[in-house]
């Protein structure tokens, strides 16, 4: 009975030793080919900073910030208004005696409104060139990271294949010496 432990913990240990020694050339081996239909980090981090959902929204602030600083410089904010009267005289005048007025209305702004919503304005387009220039930085670590562990798990899915190919050498080289008389069966 002792033998057939003594067999069994010694195959073990050699299977374990094998794991050990062939696993990791095994794992660079299958690398290029499983990498050859995958992304490399560059194209990830590249579409990752073009294309993440936050870039493109704060690609867009951006516009719009522009966009609000393209009439914030406005000396006049509405046209000019011209209205002109003509009509006749309600008391005691001939029909050729005609009155008349003209009236321009104009609004404008006083004491540095413009310029300080034009300022405003530069300040609210920095803001969100910085925000863009964060969303991209942070879309391209949460690519990274992903990455990553995408590679990881690759691995790890390669080296338990392996693990499973080489338990079942080990297995069917167990049978074979059980059914030889070499070992005991547990």
């Amino acid at each position: 009975m002792s033998r057939s432990i003594l067999g069994l913990v010694s195959s073990w240990l050699i299977a374990i030793a094998l794991v050990a020694e062939v696993a990791p050339a095994r794992a660079e081996a299958a690398a290029p080919e499983a990498g050859a239909t995958a992304l490399s980090l560059e194209d990830v981090l590249s579409l990752a900073k073009e294309r993440a959902p936050e870039v493109s929204l704060a690609r867009q602030a951006v516009r719009e910030a522009e966009a609000r600083r393209v009439g914030a410089g406005v000396r006049l904010p509405t046209n000019p208004r011209l209205s002109v009267d003509a009509r006749p005289v309600l008391r005691g005048a001939s029909a050729s005696d005609v009155g008349y007025a003209a009236t321009l209305d104009a609004l404008f702004e006083v004491n540095g409104a413009p310029g300080a919503r034009r300022q405003e304005a530069d300040r609210a387009v920095d803001v969100a060139a910085t925000d863009l220039r964060v969303g991209r930085l942070d879309a391209r670590a949460r690519a990274f990271a992903a990455y990553v562990r995408a590679r990881v798990a690759e691995m790890r899915m390669g080296e338990t294949a392996f693990a499973v190919e080489l338990a079942e050498r080990v297995l069917a080289a167990s049978s074979e010496r059980t059914n030889l008389g070499a070992a005991g069966d547990i």
